[in-house]
């Protein structure tokens, strides 16, 4: 495996581009499938020397971010040993998809697949975030920061160049499905372009692309039809510029609280999941200290089986004189 200054990362987006990793078929996209394009994408193998080796011992070795991962958590980890190699093989793939840490305006998704695609999307760009920060972090030759830098930028417009000449014979096309997936990678690559020479700035020293600029190539390959489909803002900066004035504070136990949703949902007063009383419970209460109600918690007290973590006697708050009776 080369070493981490000498890799292409975002190589990964022309093999996105050459469609490796996409379904052509609708119904074939789902949260499950979407993670295993992820891992497929994602997985790293660890090939160390010997057998029966203390595996979990050399993964907390690992610098994680390197492979593009946050933290441990983050991780499945399976190990299988070669005895003909005399080898123990460690294999890192993601457990979860990375959501987008800032915000971008995409395009509305009409189906499904496009939803999907947009996810892979902010996923792949997360992670290559992630491997350049690390550069950044671990790396204390400038040369070797300088020839990462070099190396993924101008392959990275490299990639976005050619998005834009397949984009420009899509639309010579009778069939133009594709055009939706090429200038959303158009989208992302012009952003990791401008993340690495915004990170990088005291290394690279070849050309420059502004957002304009980029804006504008983008805009050149874009038929009047995308250009007038409504858009929609990704990002995390949404959930969280929510107003936290908004939420209430609950001034008794919190397992009052969950207990009283608890019973209301049993009795069907709620034409709701558990997952949405739940979600209802975090969104809209604080506890008696000011501070969010841990999901944990009111996952466990909503459990039917876990009635010893549910209010009782007197402090549970009685439901049954609103109860409909039937009349005879």
């Amino acid at each position: 495996m080369r070493k981490q200054h000498q890799r292409i990362d975002v190589n990964i987006l022309r093999e996105i581009l050459r469609k490796k990793f996409c379904s052509e078929k609708e119904k074939g996209y789902s949260k499950k499938v979407l993670l295993k394009i992820i891992q497929e994408i994602n997985k790293v193998e660890i090939k160390l020397k010997g057998l029966k080796q203390n595996y979990k011992k050399e993964v907390e070795k690992l610098n994680l971010k390197e492979y593009g991962f946050r933290n441990i958590n983050d991780i499945k980890i399976a190990v299988r040993e070669d005895v003909f190699e005399n080898k123990t093989i460690i294999t890192l793939k993601p457990k979860t998809e990375y959501e987008l840490e800032g915000t971008l305006q995409l395009n509305a998704p009409s189906s499904y697949k496009h939803k999907s695609f947009i996810a892979l999307m902010c996923d792949t760009y997360e992670r290559i975030k992630l491997k350049a920060d690390n550069i950044i972090d671990e790396v204390d030759n400038k040369d070797q920061i300088e020839l990462y830098a070099t190396k993924n930028i101008q392959k990275a417009v490299q990639i976005f160049f050619e998005a834009k000449a397949l984009l420009d014979k899509i639309h010579k096309r009778k069939d133009d499905s594709d055009k939706f997936f090429v200038y959303i990678q158009m989208i992302f690559i012009a952003n990791i372009i401008l993340y690495l020479q915004n990170i990088f700035a005291s290394y690279y020293k070849e050309k420059l692309y502004s957002k304009r600029t980029l804006q504008s190539e983008i805009y050149d390959s874009i038929s009047l039809d995308i250009a007038m489909e409504p858009t929609t803002e990704y990002g995390k900066k949404q959930v969280e510029e929510k107003p936290k004035s908004k939420k209430l504070i609950w001034r008794k136990n919190i397992n009052i609280l969950i207990t009283l949703h608890y019973d209301l949902h049993s009795d069907e007063s709620y034409d709701a999941e558990t997952k949405d009383i739940e979600n209802f419970i975090h969104d809209n209460y604080l506890n008696k200290q000011g501070k969010e109600i841990s999901r944990e918690t009111i996952r466990i007290c909503m459990q039917k089986f876990r009635d010893d973590k549910r209010a009782k006697g007197k402090k549970r708050i009685d439901i049954s004189k609103y109860k409909e009776t039937k009349k005879i």
